[in-house]
């Protein structure tokens, strides 16, 4: 007798949902710690974009305001008193902002909690969110409301009062370069959506080696009554198959059954790990599993002798499919013939890489029917449901799609992608309003500049390709900034699944692209509107 020595490592609670050490709990859910801290992040940046955009605003209106600041000082204000004028004025622009936010999040709040009911976060409006909310607040008017304050209320009074107040290269650059910063954080969002989306893509075609199309999943309490229960499903023509088992090829819903395998000869502790799926003699070819080698079960028993595994165990033992038919394993559940070989399957989701997998004929554990059906249609579903409870009374009735369940394997992918979704539309609409801000202060800069190059003949065309510069020159400086940022991360982060796609240098040049055309359609026709505009209406005063 062999005895094998089995480990055990406790987990907190408080890591069970963020460290894979014993995988998901039946409908359960892992979300990564780098995960969380990266949305951290995320929030802070889009955060700053807000801050940036609008210190950019502000600072460009100095220009604008000149002459206000300048009558304010000619009257004997000081300019400890304008800064804080500018900071109140400012900061009850942001507390108002604040304000909507808040009312917004309130009557958000039940729609967000059920996009996140995989996570039963449970969100509320209490004492410790308010704090929270007050927290930033009050940090964005720190931070958004006193520079902006000093670059306003240090212009010169007799300039402005003369018309002659003008900004500083210096300031210019900074707005210049706040929005370059501005404009790689959207690129870095909108490349990650690209290859995110891709991504996912990727794991919705790709062959998971069976056929999962149009089956419905019921529970079967009772082995003794599942032969009544076939029986009376074939009676609806809409069923195309019957099958019943542990569970479908992939794991779904964080169920799955292990065990370790070795020859009769092996010490127990040379068992490799395998998942076991129990099925009956219909299983191989209900799920379209492809035989290699061998045959399927003719019948199940209440101790089971036969085995279908996968190519993946072969490897163990470098048998071919042919030489592992009639080959003797021992499970941790007993002593089997392999009698079938079947293709690799996807046993685990995409993220993961399939495993060593045995397929039992046991009449033990066949706890789940699988229905094929021609067409997913309600009277379909409703027939079977009323066998089902015939058949299975005083049990609870519960059905789901097989695609459906599949793809809840992906629910935190897919939240992930439409947060970064929902991200790059929020950078992409507050990275293009400061882009907008900086190219109408330009304009308004270069009024006179342009009306004299009109007159002295320059085209439309002309005007419009000399104005372009202000914001392609920020847009294609932040593309090479946040490329190589982009891929860093990205890279990191397809990495961890098994099966993932290539990066490739055409997702980037796409970002760039529609970051450019973004950018093109919200400045390009101010250009364009400032060009055609008769040059006396800004050369009267001259």
């Amino acid at each position: 007798v062999h005895s094998k020595r089995v480990n055990y490592e406790l987990q907190s609670l408080d890591d069970i949902h963020t460290t894979s050490l014993y995988g998901s709990s039946p409908g359960g859910y892992i979300i990564p710690k780098r995960i969380l801290h990266v949305s951290a992040f995320v929030a802070i940046f889009i955060l700053f974009l807000a801050i940036a955009n609008f210190v950019n605003l502000i600072t460009a209106q100095s220009f604008l305001r000149a002459k206000e600041v300048g009558i304010l000082k000619a009257l004997g204000s000081s300019h400890k008193r304008l800064v804080l004028k500018f900071i109140l004025e400012n900061s009850l622009l942001i507390m108002a902002a604040l304000s909507i936010s808040v009312l917004f999040i309130h009557f958000g709040l039940k729609k967000i909690n059920d996009f996140l009911s995989i996570i039963d976060l449970n969100l509320k409006l209490d004492w410790d969110f308010i704090v929270l909310i007050l927290s930033v607040g009050f940090l964005t008017i720190i931070l958004a409301t006193v520079y902006p304050a000093f670059i306003i209320s240090r212009t010169n009074p007799i300039k402005a009062l003369k018309n002659k107040a003008t900004n500083t290269s210096e300031g210019i650059n900074f707005r210049k370069s706040l929005v370059t910063l501005q404009f790689v954080i959207v690129q870095i969002f909108v490349i990650a959506v690209i290859v995110i989306g891709l991504q996912m893509q990727y794991f919705k075609a790709k062959d998971i080696g069976f056929d999962s199309s149009r089956v419905i999943i019921t529970p079967a309490p009772d082995f003794n009554k599942i032969g009544v229960f076939e029986n009376e499903l074939k009676s609806i023509s809409e069923i195309e198959d019957i099958s019943f088992g542990s569970g479908p090829p992939m794991g779904i819903d964080g169920l799955s059954l292990g065990t370790s395998y070795r020859l009769s000869s092996e010490n127990p502790d040379k068992g490799v790990y395998a998942e076991i799926k129990i099925g009956n003699e219909n299983y191989v070819e209900f799920y379209d599993l492809k035989l290699i080698a061998g045959r399927s079960f003719k019948s199940t028993k209440d101790q089971f002798d036969q085995f279908v595994v996968n190519e993946e165990l072969l490897k163990s033992y470098n048998w071919t499919p042919a030489e592992a038919v009639g080959k003797k394993l021992v499970i941790n559940e007993g002593e089997a013939t392999i009698v079938g070989v079947v293709s690799n399957y996807h046993n685990n989701a995409l993220q993961y890489e399939l495993t060593p997998s045995i397929i039992m004929n046991w009449n033990s554990y066949q706890n789940k029917a699988f229905i094929k059906v021609k067409n997913l249609n309600p009277k379909t579903i409703t027939n079977i449901a009323t066998i089902w409870k015939d058949s299975f009374d005083n049990n609870l009735y519960d059905y789901q799609f097989l695609t459906e369940a599949i793809e809840r394997e992906y629910t935190i992918e897919n939240l992930i992608f439409t947060g970064f979704k929902l991200f790059s539309f929020l950078a992409i609409g507050i990275g293009v309003m400061g882009l907008l801000g900086l190219m109408t202060f330009m304009l308004l800069s270069k009024s006179k500049e342009i009306a004299i190059r009109n007159v002295l003949g320059s085209t439309v065309g002309q005007i419009v390709f000399l104005l372009s510069k202000t914001y392609t020159k920020p847009v294609i400086i932040s593309f090479a900034i946040a490329a190589p940022i982009a891929y860093y991360f990205l890279k990191s982060y397809i990495r961890q699944f098994t099966y993932q796609i290539d990066l490739s240098i055409w997702m980037f040049l796409l970002g760039g692209l529609i970051t450019f055309l973004v950018a093109f359609a919200a400045c390009g026709f101010q250009s364009l509107k400032m060009a055609i505009v008769k040059p006396i209406k800004y050369l009267r005063t001259e």
